[in-house]
């Protein structure tokens, strides 16, 4: 099997290795009523609503897991970006972002980096 970093590489390249030998599965985040009594809105909003993390001993420890991961395998393995800290900031401060109007100007401003950056970062994780 191809993991996640390497179906990035694949799909930009066009090339398909599994030639319809594998099913696609995908888990997406909850929705509130699918949790319903569990559901926790101040909770969602500190730390989304991924499974992984939902049900986890410790959502803010593995939250930031998981961005670490997401970060190591995704963007530096597959060498995406040139400056990992900038990046790391922009996660950051594009989580206050959060269902409010993107300011790329002022993250940009937030990350010490310039808007055209910010503008690269989001279209990588979009």
């Amino acid at each position: 099997m191809r993991s996640i970093s390497s179906a990035r590489k694949l799909k930009r390249t066009g090339v398909d290795l599994l030639a319809g030998r594998a099913v696609v599965r995908s888990m997406h985040p909850f929705m509130a009523a699918e949790l319903g009594e569990r559901f926790d809105l101040p909770g969602a909003l500190e730390h989304g609503l991924l499974p992984l993390v939902w049900d986890a001993e410790n959502p803010a420890d593995t939250l930031s897991a998981y961005a670490g991961m997401y970060v190591q395998q995704e963007v530096q393995a597959e060498g995406l970006v040139r400056d990992l800290g900038a990046f790391h900031r922009f996660l950051e401060a594009i989580s206050f972002s959060h269902a409010a109007v993107l300011n790329a100007s002022e993250v940009a401003r937030e990350c010490a980096v310039r808007r055209k950056t910010v503008e690269g970062f989001i279209r990588l994780v979009d």
